[in-house]
Protein backbone atom coordinates (compact mmCIF):
# COMPACT_ATOMS: atom_id res chain seq x y z
CA UNK A 1 0.00 0.00 0.00
CA UNK A 2 1.37 3.42 -1.00
CA UNK A 3 2.36 5.71 1.82
CA UNK A 4 0.08 8.82 1.58
CA UNK A 5 2.86 11.17 2.67
CA UNK A 6 5.20 9.72 0.02
CA UNK A 7 2.53 10.12 -2.66
CA UNK A 8 1.97 13.73 -1.62
CA UNK A 9 5.70 14.46 -1.65
CA UNK A 10 6.06 12.88 -5.08
CA UNK A 11 3.16 14.94 -6.42
CA UNK A 12 4.63 18.16 -5.04
CA UNK A 13 8.02 17.30 -6.54
CA UNK A 14 6.50 16.73 -9.98
CA UNK A 15 4.57 20.00 -9.71
CA UNK A 16 7.72 21.84 -8.64
CA UNK A 17 9.74 20.35 -11.51
CA UNK A 18 7.03 21.23 -14.01
CA UNK A 19 6.98 24.87 -12.93
CA UNK A 20 10.77 25.02 -13.15
CA UNK A 21 10.62 23.72 -16.74
CA UNK A 22 7.95 26.25 -17.74
CA UNK A 23 9.88 29.13 -16.18
CA UNK A 24 13.15 28.04 -17.77
CA UNK A 25 11.54 27.91 -21.23
CA UNK A 26 10.28 31.48 -20.88
CA UNK A 27 13.68 32.79 -19.79
CA UNK A 28 15.57 30.86 -22.46
CA UNK A 29 13.47 32.41 -25.25
CA UNK A 30 13.58 36.08 -24.23
CA UNK A 31 15.97 36.98 -27.06
CA UNK A 32 13.68 35.58 -29.77
CA UNK A 33 11.72 38.73 -30.43
CA UNK A 34 10.48 37.48 -33.78
CA UNK A 35 9.13 34.07 -34.69
CA UNK A 36 8.63 32.61 -38.19
CA UNK A 37 4.88 32.59 -38.79
CA UNK A 38 2.54 32.27 -41.79
CA UNK A 39 1.04 35.69 -40.99
CA UNK A 40 2.55 39.06 -41.90
CA UNK A 41 3.39 40.37 -38.43
CA UNK A 42 6.70 42.06 -37.71
CA UNK A 43 7.08 41.13 -34.04
CA UNK A 44 5.94 37.81 -32.53
CA UNK A 45 8.00 37.21 -29.35
CA UNK A 46 8.46 33.51 -28.69
CA UNK A 47 8.27 34.08 -24.93
CA UNK A 48 4.81 35.61 -25.29
CA UNK A 49 3.56 32.75 -27.46
CA UNK A 50 4.80 30.21 -24.92
CA UNK A 51 3.21 32.15 -22.07
CA UNK A 52 -0.18 31.96 -23.80
CA UNK A 53 0.28 28.21 -24.19
CA UNK A 54 1.31 27.81 -20.54
CA UNK A 55 -1.61 29.73 -19.02
CA UNK A 56 -3.72 26.57 -18.44
CA UNK A 57 -0.93 25.15 -16.26
CA UNK A 58 -0.82 28.11 -13.86
CA UNK A 59 -4.35 29.53 -13.92
CA UNK A 60 -5.41 27.62 -10.79
CA UNK A 61 -2.21 28.54 -8.93
CA UNK A 62 -2.62 32.31 -9.18
CA UNK A 63 -2.66 34.13 -5.87
CA UNK A 64 -3.70 37.72 -5.36
CA UNK A 65 -1.22 40.50 -4.74
CA UNK A 66 -1.45 44.30 -4.94
CA UNK A 67 0.42 44.27 -8.25
CA UNK A 68 -1.77 41.55 -9.76
CA UNK A 69 -4.86 43.59 -8.88
CA UNK A 70 -3.36 46.77 -10.36
CA UNK A 71 -2.24 45.08 -13.58
CA UNK A 72 -5.58 43.25 -13.94
CA UNK A 73 -7.49 46.53 -13.53
CA UNK A 74 -5.46 48.09 -16.33
CA UNK A 75 -5.88 45.12 -18.67
CA UNK A 76 -9.59 44.78 -17.91
CA UNK A 77 -10.23 48.48 -18.40
CA UNK A 78 -8.26 48.56 -21.67
CA UNK A 79 -10.27 45.68 -23.17
CA UNK A 80 -13.73 46.85 -22.04
CA UNK A 81 -13.01 50.47 -22.98
CA UNK A 82 -11.70 49.42 -26.39
CA UNK A 83 -14.74 47.24 -27.07
CA UNK A 84 -17.05 50.22 -26.51
CA UNK A 85 -14.93 52.41 -28.80
CA UNK A 86 -14.80 49.66 -31.42
CA UNK A 87 -18.60 49.44 -31.52
CA UNK A 88 -18.81 53.22 -31.89
CA UNK A 89 -16.25 53.26 -34.72
CA UNK A 90 -17.90 50.40 -36.61
CA UNK A 91 -21.31 52.04 -36.22
CA UNK A 92 -19.80 55.24 -37.64
CA UNK A 93 -18.76 53.35 -40.77
CA UNK A 94 -15.11 52.58 -40.08
CA UNK A 95 -13.76 49.81 -42.35
CA UNK A 96 -13.22 46.19 -41.31
CA UNK A 97 -9.55 47.00 -40.85
CA UNK A 98 -10.55 48.72 -37.60
CA UNK A 99 -11.86 45.43 -36.24
CA UNK A 100 -8.74 43.59 -37.42
CA UNK A 101 -6.51 46.15 -35.70
CA UNK A 102 -8.53 45.86 -32.48
CA UNK A 103 -8.21 42.09 -32.58
CA UNK A 104 -4.43 42.30 -33.03
CA UNK A 105 -3.96 44.70 -30.15
CA UNK A 106 -6.23 42.72 -27.82
CA UNK A 107 -4.21 39.60 -28.63
CA UNK A 108 -0.97 41.51 -27.98
CA UNK A 109 -2.22 42.82 -24.62
CA UNK A 110 -3.44 39.39 -23.53
CA UNK A 111 -0.10 37.86 -24.59
CA UNK A 112 1.76 40.39 -22.44
CA UNK A 113 -0.60 39.73 -19.54
CA UNK A 114 0.03 36.01 -19.98
CA UNK A 115 3.78 36.63 -19.66
CA UNK A 116 3.15 38.46 -16.40
CA UNK A 117 0.92 35.71 -15.00
CA UNK A 118 3.08 32.75 -15.99
CA UNK A 119 6.39 34.36 -15.03
CA UNK A 120 5.13 35.48 -11.59
CA UNK A 121 4.04 31.92 -10.80
CA UNK A 122 7.02 30.04 -12.21
CA UNK A 123 9.68 32.40 -10.82
CA UNK A 124 8.56 31.47 -7.31
CA UNK A 125 10.03 28.02 -8.01
CA UNK A 126 13.36 29.29 -9.38
CA UNK A 127 16.25 30.67 -7.36
CA UNK A 128 17.88 33.98 -8.27
CA UNK A 129 20.93 32.16 -9.62
CA UNK A 130 18.76 29.82 -11.70
CA UNK A 131 16.98 32.80 -13.26
CA UNK A 132 20.37 34.34 -14.02
CA UNK A 133 21.66 31.11 -15.54
CA UNK A 134 18.68 30.65 -17.86
CA UNK A 135 18.71 34.26 -19.03
CA UNK A 136 22.42 34.00 -19.83
CA UNK A 137 22.06 30.69 -21.67
CA UNK A 138 19.10 32.02 -23.64
CA UNK A 139 21.05 35.10 -24.70
CA UNK A 140 24.08 33.24 -26.06
CA UNK A 141 22.67 32.40 -29.54
CA UNK A 142 21.76 36.07 -30.15
CA UNK A 143 25.12 37.28 -28.81
CA UNK A 144 26.95 34.73 -30.98
CA UNK A 145 25.00 35.91 -34.04
CA UNK A 146 26.00 39.48 -33.20
CA UNK A 147 29.67 38.45 -33.00
CA UNK A 148 29.32 36.89 -36.46
CA UNK A 149 27.81 40.21 -37.56
CA UNK A 150 30.98 41.95 -36.36
CA UNK A 151 33.14 39.55 -38.39
CA UNK A 152 30.94 40.24 -41.40
CA UNK A 153 30.96 44.02 -41.14
CA UNK A 154 34.30 44.66 -39.45
CA UNK A 155 36.51 42.11 -41.22
CA UNK A 156 34.53 41.89 -44.49
CA UNK A 157 34.05 38.12 -44.15
CA UNK A 158 31.30 37.61 -46.70
CA UNK A 159 30.81 33.91 -46.00
CA UNK A 160 30.01 34.83 -42.41
CA UNK A 161 27.58 37.42 -43.74
CA UNK A 162 25.77 34.71 -45.65
CA UNK A 163 25.31 32.77 -42.40
CA UNK A 164 23.97 35.85 -40.60
CA UNK A 165 21.65 36.73 -43.48
CA UNK A 166 20.42 33.16 -43.75
CA UNK A 167 19.61 32.89 -40.06
CA UNK A 168 17.99 36.33 -40.00
CA UNK A 169 15.92 35.67 -43.12
CA UNK A 170 14.41 32.65 -41.37
CA UNK A 171 14.01 34.06 -37.85
CA UNK A 172 13.16 37.67 -38.76
CA UNK A 173 12.19 37.80 -42.46
CA UNK A 174 10.73 41.31 -42.04
CA UNK A 175 13.59 42.55 -39.87
CA UNK A 176 16.63 44.73 -40.52
CA UNK A 177 19.88 42.95 -41.42
CA UNK A 178 23.10 44.76 -42.33
CA UNK A 179 26.86 44.18 -41.90
CA UNK A 180 27.56 47.29 -39.82
CA UNK A 181 24.69 46.89 -37.33
CA UNK A 182 23.85 43.80 -35.27
CA UNK A 183 20.22 42.87 -34.62
CA UNK A 184 20.63 39.49 -32.91
CA UNK A 185 17.24 37.77 -33.02
CA UNK A 186 15.40 41.09 -32.66
CA UNK A 187 13.51 43.03 -35.28
CA UNK A 188 16.14 45.75 -35.61
CA UNK A 189 19.37 46.99 -33.95
CA UNK A 190 17.57 49.47 -31.68
CA UNK A 191 15.36 46.82 -30.10
CA UNK A 192 18.31 44.42 -29.79
CA UNK A 193 20.25 47.13 -27.96
CA UNK A 194 17.21 47.75 -25.76
CA UNK A 195 16.96 44.07 -24.82
CA UNK A 196 20.65 44.01 -23.92
CA UNK A 197 20.36 47.05 -21.65
CA UNK A 198 16.98 46.15 -20.10
CA UNK A 199 17.61 42.44 -19.49
CA UNK A 200 21.29 41.54 -19.74
CA UNK A 201 23.03 44.49 -18.10
CA UNK A 202 20.98 44.21 -14.87
CA UNK A 203 21.87 40.51 -14.81
CA UNK A 204 25.53 41.41 -15.27
CA UNK A 205 25.24 43.82 -12.34
CA UNK A 206 23.85 40.98 -10.21
CA UNK A 207 26.70 38.69 -11.31
CA UNK A 208 29.20 41.37 -10.29
CA UNK A 209 27.52 41.88 -6.92
CA UNK A 210 27.47 38.20 -5.95
CA UNK A 211 30.96 37.59 -7.36
CA UNK A 212 30.17 35.00 -10.00
CA UNK A 213 33.31 33.13 -11.17
CA UNK A 214 35.51 35.95 -12.47
CA UNK A 215 36.53 34.63 -15.88
CA UNK A 216 32.95 33.68 -16.78
CA UNK A 217 31.56 37.06 -15.81
CA UNK A 218 34.39 38.87 -17.59
CA UNK A 219 34.00 36.79 -20.78
CA UNK A 220 30.23 37.18 -20.85
CA UNK A 221 30.50 40.92 -20.16
CA UNK A 222 32.96 41.30 -23.04
CA UNK A 223 30.74 39.44 -25.51
CA UNK A 224 27.60 41.33 -24.48
CA UNK A 225 29.42 44.66 -24.70
CA UNK A 226 30.73 43.89 -28.19
CA UNK A 227 27.23 42.93 -29.33
CA UNK A 228 25.79 46.10 -27.81
CA UNK A 229 28.40 48.36 -29.40
CA UNK A 230 27.83 46.83 -32.84
CA UNK A 231 24.16 47.83 -32.79
CA UNK A 232 25.33 51.46 -33.15
CA UNK A 233 21.97 52.44 -31.73
CA UNK A 234 21.15 55.91 -30.46
CA UNK A 235 18.29 54.37 -28.48
CA UNK A 236 20.73 51.89 -26.97
CA UNK A 237 23.08 54.70 -25.91
CA UNK A 238 20.18 56.64 -24.34
CA UNK A 239 19.08 53.56 -22.41
CA UNK A 240 22.63 52.85 -21.28
CA UNK A 241 23.00 56.43 -20.04
CA UNK A 242 19.69 55.92 -18.23
CA UNK A 243 21.12 52.78 -16.62
CA UNK A 244 24.13 54.73 -15.38
CA UNK A 245 21.89 57.56 -14.17
CA UNK A 246 19.53 55.23 -12.31
CA UNK A 247 22.49 53.43 -10.74
CA UNK A 248 24.14 56.67 -9.60
CA UNK A 249 20.90 58.15 -8.22
CA UNK A 250 19.36 55.10 -6.56
CA UNK A 251 22.35 52.90 -5.88
CA UNK A 252 23.61 50.68 -4.52
CA UNK A 253 27.21 50.98 -5.71
CA UNK A 254 26.86 54.59 -6.87
CA UNK A 255 30.62 54.92 -7.32
CA UNK A 256 30.65 51.74 -9.42
CA UNK A 257 28.00 53.08 -11.78
CA UNK A 258 29.82 56.40 -11.99
CA UNK A 259 33.02 54.63 -13.06
CA UNK A 260 31.07 52.52 -15.56
CA UNK A 261 29.64 55.69 -17.05
CA UNK A 262 33.03 57.39 -17.43
CA UNK A 263 34.74 54.32 -18.91
CA UNK A 264 31.83 53.63 -21.25
CA UNK A 265 31.77 57.22 -22.47
CA UNK A 266 35.49 57.04 -23.24
CA UNK A 267 35.06 53.73 -25.10
CA UNK A 268 32.07 55.12 -27.01
CA UNK A 269 34.01 58.17 -28.16
CA UNK A 270 36.93 55.98 -29.18
CA UNK A 271 34.66 53.63 -31.10
CA UNK A 272 32.95 56.47 -32.94
CA UNK A 273 36.34 57.86 -33.97
CA UNK A 274 37.59 54.47 -35.18
CA UNK A 275 34.38 53.71 -37.09
CA UNK A 276 33.10 57.10 -38.31
CA UNK A 277 30.53 55.72 -40.77
CA UNK A 278 27.98 54.64 -38.19
CA UNK A 279 24.35 55.33 -37.37
CA UNK A 280 25.02 57.28 -34.17
CA UNK A 281 27.18 59.88 -35.89
CA UNK A 282 24.76 60.14 -38.81
CA UNK A 283 21.91 60.93 -36.42
CA UNK A 284 24.11 63.39 -34.54
CA UNK A 285 25.15 65.25 -37.69
CA UNK A 286 21.58 65.54 -38.95
CA UNK A 287 20.39 66.98 -35.62
CA UNK A 288 23.30 69.44 -35.39
CA UNK A 289 22.68 70.59 -38.96
CA UNK A 290 18.98 71.07 -38.30
CA UNK A 291 17.98 68.40 -40.78
CA UNK A 292 14.77 66.43 -40.46
CA UNK A 293 15.39 63.09 -38.75
CA UNK A 294 12.50 60.70 -39.27
CA UNK A 295 13.70 58.23 -36.64
CA UNK A 296 13.83 60.94 -33.97
CA UNK A 297 10.47 62.40 -35.04
CA UNK A 298 8.86 58.95 -34.98
CA UNK A 299 10.03 58.12 -31.46
CA UNK A 300 9.61 61.58 -29.93
CA UNK A 301 6.12 62.19 -31.24
CA UNK A 302 5.21 58.54 -30.79
CA UNK A 303 5.58 59.22 -27.07
CA UNK A 304 4.61 62.87 -26.64
CA UNK A 305 2.37 63.45 -29.66
CA UNK A 306 -0.80 61.99 -28.08
CA UNK A 307 -0.30 64.11 -24.94
CA UNK A 308 0.12 67.22 -27.10
CA UNK A 309 -3.21 66.45 -28.79
CA UNK A 310 -5.10 65.87 -25.52
CA UNK A 311 -7.42 68.86 -25.82
CA UNK A 312 -7.44 69.31 -29.59
CA UNK A 313 -9.04 65.92 -30.23
CA UNK A 314 -10.57 63.17 -28.08
CA UNK A 315 -7.19 61.63 -27.28
CA UNK A 316 -7.64 62.33 -23.57
CA UNK A 317 -10.53 59.82 -23.64
CA UNK A 318 -8.63 57.29 -25.78
CA UNK A 319 -9.58 55.70 -29.09
CA UNK A 320 -9.50 52.10 -27.91
CA UNK A 321 -7.01 49.32 -28.60
CA UNK A 322 -6.07 49.46 -32.27
CA UNK A 323 -7.76 52.85 -32.56
CA UNK A 324 -4.67 54.64 -33.82
CA UNK A 325 -5.20 52.91 -37.17
CA UNK A 326 -8.45 54.80 -37.76
CA UNK A 327 -7.55 57.92 -35.78
CA UNK A 328 -3.89 58.31 -36.73
CA UNK A 329 -4.37 61.95 -37.77
CA UNK A 330 -6.02 62.74 -34.43
CA UNK A 331 -3.30 61.45 -32.11
CA UNK A 332 -0.36 63.29 -33.71
CA UNK A 333 0.28 66.95 -34.58
CA UNK A 334 -0.49 67.60 -38.24
CA UNK A 335 3.02 68.76 -39.17
CA UNK A 336 4.63 65.41 -38.27
CA UNK A 337 1.98 62.99 -39.51
CA UNK A 338 3.54 62.44 -42.94
CA UNK A 339 7.01 61.87 -41.50
CA UNK A 340 5.76 59.32 -38.96
CA UNK A 341 3.51 57.60 -41.52
CA UNK A 342 6.48 57.21 -43.89
CA UNK A 343 8.07 54.61 -41.59
CA UNK A 344 4.86 52.71 -40.81
CA UNK A 345 2.87 50.06 -42.59
CA UNK A 346 0.47 51.92 -44.86
CA UNK A 347 -2.53 49.81 -43.79
CA UNK A 348 -1.72 49.72 -40.05
CA UNK A 349 -0.01 52.93 -38.93
CA UNK A 350 0.77 52.80 -35.22
CA UNK A 351 2.70 54.73 -32.63
CA UNK A 352 6.26 53.60 -32.00
CA UNK A 353 6.31 53.62 -28.19
CA UNK A 354 4.17 51.91 -25.60
CA UNK A 355 3.73 55.03 -23.46
CA UNK A 356 2.24 57.02 -26.33
CA UNK A 357 0.12 54.09 -27.45
CA UNK A 358 -1.34 53.51 -23.99
CA UNK A 359 -2.37 57.15 -23.67
CA UNK A 360 -3.73 57.38 -27.22
CA UNK A 361 -5.68 54.13 -26.99
CA UNK A 362 -6.83 53.99 -23.35
CA UNK A 363 -6.95 57.69 -22.56
CA UNK A 364 -6.08 59.45 -19.32
CA UNK A 365 -7.90 56.87 -17.19
CA UNK A 366 -6.10 53.90 -18.75
CA UNK A 367 -2.77 55.68 -18.57
CA UNK A 368 -3.37 56.46 -14.89
CA UNK A 369 -4.12 52.78 -14.22
CA UNK A 370 -0.92 51.78 -16.03
CA UNK A 371 1.15 54.24 -13.99
CA UNK A 372 -0.55 52.98 -10.83
CA UNK A 373 0.61 49.44 -11.64
CA UNK A 374 4.19 50.68 -11.98
CA UNK A 375 3.96 52.56 -8.68
CA UNK A 376 2.57 49.46 -6.95
CA UNK A 377 5.50 47.43 -8.31
CA UNK A 378 7.94 49.89 -6.76
CA UNK A 379 5.96 49.76 -3.49
CA UNK A 380 6.26 45.97 -3.47
CA UNK A 381 9.99 46.27 -4.06
CA UNK A 382 10.36 48.58 -1.06
CA UNK A 383 8.32 46.20 1.10
CA UNK A 384 10.55 43.26 0.16
CA UNK A 385 13.90 44.97 0.75
CA UNK A 386 12.68 46.43 4.06
CA UNK A 387 12.80 42.93 5.55
CA UNK A 388 16.08 41.22 6.55
CA UNK A 389 17.46 39.18 3.64
CA UNK A 390 20.76 37.58 2.60
CA UNK A 391 23.03 39.89 0.56
CA UNK A 392 22.63 37.73 -2.58
CA UNK A 393 18.85 38.18 -2.53
CA UNK A 394 19.15 41.92 -1.96
CA UNK A 395 21.51 42.14 -4.94
CA UNK A 396 19.02 40.33 -7.19
CA UNK A 397 16.19 42.58 -6.03
CA UNK A 398 18.23 45.67 -6.86
CA UNK A 399 19.02 44.20 -10.28
CA UNK A 400 15.29 43.57 -10.78
CA UNK A 401 14.46 47.16 -9.86
CA UNK A 402 17.11 48.36 -12.29
CA UNK A 403 15.63 46.20 -15.06
CA UNK A 404 12.10 47.39 -14.27
CA UNK A 405 13.05 51.07 -14.37
CA UNK A 406 14.94 50.59 -17.64
CA UNK A 407 11.94 48.76 -19.11
CA UNK A 408 9.77 51.74 -18.15
CA UNK A 409 12.16 54.12 -19.88
CA UNK A 410 12.40 51.75 -22.85
CA UNK A 411 8.61 51.90 -23.18
CA UNK A 412 8.99 55.62 -23.86
CA UNK A 413 11.73 55.35 -26.49
CA UNK A 414 11.51 52.06 -28.35
CA UNK A 415 9.32 49.25 -26.96
CA UNK A 416 6.04 49.80 -28.77
CA UNK A 417 3.91 46.71 -28.34
CA UNK A 418 2.02 45.15 -25.45
CA UNK A 419 3.33 41.68 -26.25
CA UNK A 420 7.00 42.58 -25.89
CA UNK A 421 7.83 40.58 -22.74
CA UNK A 422 10.50 42.70 -21.07
CA UNK A 423 8.42 45.08 -18.94
CA UNK A 424 6.09 42.22 -17.99
CA UNK A 425 9.13 40.10 -17.08
CA UNK A 426 10.49 42.47 -14.45
CA UNK A 427 7.03 43.29 -13.10
CA UNK A 428 6.41 39.57 -12.67
CA UNK A 429 9.77 38.89 -11.01
CA UNK A 430 9.18 41.66 -8.47
CA UNK A 431 5.69 40.30 -7.78
CA UNK A 432 6.99 36.73 -7.47
CA UNK A 433 9.54 37.76 -4.87
CA UNK A 434 6.86 39.79 -3.06
CA UNK A 435 4.63 36.71 -2.87
CA UNK A 436 7.55 34.68 -1.53
CA UNK A 437 8.10 37.25 1.21
CA UNK A 438 4.60 36.67 2.59
CA UNK A 439 4.76 34.50 5.74
CA UNK A 440 3.56 30.95 5.15
CA UNK A 441 4.53 30.82 1.48
CA UNK A 442 6.07 27.41 0.70
CA UNK A 443 7.42 28.15 -2.78
CA UNK A 444 11.13 27.79 -3.40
Amino acid sequence: MTNPSYALSSSLFRRESWFVVLGAMLLLTLQFQTTPAPIEVQIIPLTSLLALAFIPFVVFEIRRSPLLIAVSLFVGFAIVHSLVLLIIDLAAGEPELRFFSWLRQCAALLAGFAVFLVVRETMQHLTDRSITRYIILGSLPAIFLAILNILWGGLKMQWVGEIVSGVRSFIAPLGYTAPLRASGFSQEPATFAAVIVIVLFPILFYMYEVKYPGWRTFTYFGLVTLAFVWTFSVVGVLLFLSLVGVGVILGPRRAFFGKVGVVSLALLIGGLILIPSNQILRHGRSLLQGQSNVSFIDRFYGTFGPFMMSFETFTVFGYGLGGTVSHFTEVLPEDVQDAVASVKWKELPNLSTLIGRIYAETGAVGFALFVTALVVAMWEFRKIVSRPRPPDQIAFLHASRLGLLLAMIGSAVTLGSFHMPYLWLWLAIVDARFLQSIPGNTSA
